[in-house]
């Protein structure tokens, strides 16, 4: 057979997913705002997955229900808690510190907490100074430092990472009440797209924006019935918790190994 021919037959020829693709069998994964709905299921789908899971966020008893949760979904896992406020002068410090404490290298980071701000009812220009440094404090400067701070010495390794920053569709249109939120989520976007240039080949740098979700699939606010109810969202339903976390394990993967710089729209097909 020529070399033309063997050329050919090879583009036919199906190399496939490598069987472990989708595992994470022994890395670390840490997941801050942990403890309840999208953060929840994405440490559970970690966890499945093969993971050692850290759930970071500010309130310890929630975190030991959850952690609980876990357990009781994958019986002889391992779910470490760290309480934390990443919005705290010396929050994402702290975290890092207790995490390699117990963990040298980091795999896999999700940056999930998040702060909506009190400015619903508030005209932008009224809205204090400290509500918006309060808002990016949890939602761009918490996680670029907590990414730093976690990634730093898998990048001194030699290790590849990756990290999954959480979103929302305020980031790519206006969202009423919420300029505060709105502005930080689109800034943790372009910080996502940036980090991804500058991180890899190494560390790669993605994130998903899920749409409307809660844990029993019923809008929350008169915003998310309204649309809802006049056919804004194709799927026709609000999405559930885990179907944003099953997007948030491709990225974490090998499946996604040349996937950076890049989003993953969990929202039932609605336009932004």
């Amino acid at each position: 057979m020529s070399d033309a021919a063997t050329g050919i037959a090879g583009i036919h020829k199906p190399r496939g997913l490598a069987g472990d693709a989708f595992r994470l069998d022994g890395r670390v994964a840490v997941v801050s705002g942990g403890s309840k709905n999208i953060g929840l299921e994405i440490a559970a789908a970690l966890l499945q997955a093969g993971a050692h899971v850290v759930i970071t966020g500010r309130k310890r008893d929630q975190l030991i229900a959850a952690r609980e949760g876990l357990l009781e979904l994958v019986p002889g896992g391992e779910v470490t808690t760290v309480v934390g406020d990443v919005s705290a002068a010396d929050g994402p410090e702290r975290i890092a510190d207790a995490v390699h404490g117990r963990y040298e290298i980091v795999d896999v980071l999700v940056n999930n907490a998040h702060l909506t701000g009190a400015t619903r009812d508030i005209h932008t220009f009224d809205i204090p100074r400290e509500v918006f440094r309060e808002v990016f404090d949890t939602n761009l400067f918490g996680p670029l430092e907590l990414t730093g701070r976690l990634l730093k010495p898998s990048i001194e390794a030699g290790r590849s990472a990756s990290v999954i920053n959480v979103l929302s569709g305020a980031a790519f249109r206006t969202t009423p009440g919420l300029p505060g939120y709105s502005s930080s989520k689109a800034a943790l976007w372009m910080l996502t797209r940036h980090l991804a240039e500058e991180c890899g080949p190494l560390i790669r740098v993605n994130a998903v924006c899920p749409g409307i979700v809660t844990e029993d699939g019923q809008p929350r606010f008169a915003y998310g019935r309204s649309l809802l109810e006049s056919g804004g969202i194709p799927m026709g339903r609000i999405g559930g918790p885990e179907e944003v976390s099953a997007a948030v394990l491709y990225l974490a993967s090998d499946a996604a190994s040349y996937t950076t710089g890049a989003v993953i729209h969990c929202n039932g097909g609605r336009s932004w």
